[in-house]
């Protein structure tokens, strides 16, 4: 009989390498197993949260008009509507803010006036340097003690009592002569001012010789016609301290005299406000547990495309894009292939509403602001309803009378045909007919009316200098030749290929204020501009018009 110990410890060692064998692929297998596990969860989780993101961006990004401002760092993302998608370094989570509101300021409170007895006075902290920039006061003298003054640097801009009536000898006017009025007092400069305006008196080297009175606000604008300061009257809460309250840069100007102001009684509906988060549900956690977050747009194909690039805990990247739906489009595009169908047409805050056109008479006019550069382009969207054989503009500014230094870049109907004015290359192009819609683009090198380009052979062109005027031309702050008769659909302008302004044609549903800080009344027709969200509203004499709301 053979000896089988040999043959039992081979086997026996065969048989636990096997079994060490099967253990280590058993436990790879487990390991490979709840790895995948682990990874379809982490996926499932980014794909759910990716999805609550979509559900919430894609309705900003379908909505007509509503402009996008990414940060420098492409860590915010800001949409006109007022929705604002923020990453948070430190917490690692994608933020949607959904709501900010206007508060009262806890810290002030407004007043209908603040009275001075002559010895309290303001510095604005404002010299004037530029022509035409302008200060306005709503106010009223309580004393006619001659050769007192409320407003004004020296002999050269001033304002004052002096020989026993308003002085109006140093670029100042006024909306009553009467000296007990409530009234305007509107000072405009034309030369370089060197020291602090004051408010109350007058900076004379230095010293004052204020005037009683009551201020119930004060403006000052730059030479664009920007405001650029809004003085509200009011006093601080913790002190009492009475002065005013620039609303536009949130400073507090206080008494720089003697003595105390007076004041007038609170007011209720504050202009002096903060912007708050809303306590309820203010902000949404869209994506958590990012190690990165970048938003980019890219503009290059005419249309905005947003690309969102996020890196997940454990470096799941996840890329997106969007285009943004324009005025004409009626789809937002998400990752370029699906597409959501939207009869959206909302860009305008709620507190307006959007008509088909807004219409001039001849006598109404938008003025921008805005001024612009050999590198601007205007698109513009409109219909004439008189047939003049005259120039009427549509829209431009300039100087003609300074051949060579400044010139106009405007439009007109010259005896029925588009003319493009540029100081020294004009085009008389396409003709122009009564109650036909014509989308015209323009420039300093070409002119497209529905289609149909006519190159002007014009490349350069100096500043104009002068804001541009809708419904007209700004020829050096004049309107050249005639009024457009007409309706404006839409005005787009764009500086090298960006997008400045947006204007919609609409009217205020509720009081609101307009680019120079005035109240509207409900119903006010005019222009939105949906890049800067400002309302502007006719500059010149009698009512727009306005067609069906859209």
């Amino acid at each position: 009989m053979k000896n089988q110990k040999g043959i039992t410890l081979v086997s026996l060692t065969v048989y636990i390498v096997i079994t060490i064998f099967v253990i280590v692929m058993l436990t790879v297998i487990r390991g490979n197993y709840q790895k995948g596990l682990k990874e379809i969860t982490n996926d499932s989780t980014v794909e759910s949260e990716l999805n609550q993101f979509n559900l919430y961006f894609l309705e900003d990004t379908k909505k007509e008009g509503n402009n996008v401002t990414v940060s420098n760092d492409g860590k915010t993302i800001k949409f006109s509507s007022g929705n604002i998608y923020e990453y948070d370094q430190d917490k690692k989570v994608l933020y949607l803010n959904i709501e900010q509101i206007e508060v009262p300021d806890p810290e002030y409170q407004e007043l209908e006036y603040i009275e001075s007895t002559g010895t309290q006075y303001i510095d604005t902290n404002t010299k004037f340097i530029d022509v035409g920039e302008k200060i306005v006061l709503d106010m009223q003298l309580t004393s006619k003690i001659n050769n007192k003054w409320f407003c004004g640097t020296n002999s050269n801009f001033e304002a004052g009592v002096y020989d026993n009536k308003l002085y109006t000898g140093a670029k100042f006017t006024y909306s009553s002569n009467n000296l007990t009025d409530r009234l305007d007092a509107t000072g405009i400069n034309t030369n370089a001012i060197e020291s602090n305006i004051y408010i109350f008196a007058r900076n004379w080297k230095g010293n004052y010789d204020g005037a009683s009175m009551k201020l119930y606000s004060a403006k000052i604008y730059d030479a664009s016609g920007n405001l650029i300061k809004n003085f509200i009257p009011c006093y601080r809460k913790v002190d009492g301290v009475i002065g005013i309250y620039d609303i536009v840069n949130g400073n507090f100007y206080i008494n720089k005299g003697t003595g105390t102001f007076g004041k007038g009684k609170e007011v209720t509906n504050t202009n002096i406000v903060i912007k708050k988060d809303k306590e309820d549900n203010t902000k949404i956690a869209l994506l958590k547990d990012i190690e990165n977050c970048v938003f980019t747009t890219d503009n290059s194909t005419g249309k905005t495309k947003i690309k969102l690039n996020v890196t997940f805990n454990g470096q799941i990247k996840k890329e997106k894009n969007y285009i943004m739906s324009d005025e004409k489009a009626t789809i937002a595009y998400q990752d370029e292939n699906d597409y959501i169908k939207t009869k959206d047409i909302a860009g305008l805050p709620k507190e307006y509403q959007k008509v088909e056109y807004i219409e001039s008479t001849g006598t109404q006019y938008i003025d921008t602001g805005y001024i612009p550069s050999v590198n601007t382009k205007y698109y513009l969207k409109l219909m004439s309803t008189n047939n003049s054989t005259s120039y009427r503009w549509f829209i431009g500014s300039g100087n003609r009378t300074t051949y060579g230094k400044t010139s106009l870049l405007a439009l007109a109907n010259n005896s029925g045909n588009f003319y493009h004015e540029i100081t020294g290359s004009n085009v008389n192009a396409t003709t122009f007919s009564i109650n036909v819609l014509y989308e015209v683009e323009f420039s300093v090198s070409n002119l497209l009316v529905n289609g149909q380009n006519y190159a002007t052979n014009r490349l350069t062109l100096e500043s104009t200098g002068y804001p541009v005027w809708i419904f007209a031309c700004n020829n050096a702050g004049n309107t050249y030749d005639n009024r457009f008769i007409g309706r404006m659909y839409s005005v787009k302008i764009y500086e090298d290929g960006e997008l400045t302004r947006d204007f919609i044609s609409c009217y205020c549903t509720n009081e609101m204020k307009d680019v120079n800080g005035n109240i509207c009344s409900i119903g006010t027709i005019g222009l939105y501009d949906l890049v800067e969200n400002k309302f502007y509203t006719n500059s010149g004499t009698g009512t727009f018009l306005k067609g069906e709301d859209v």
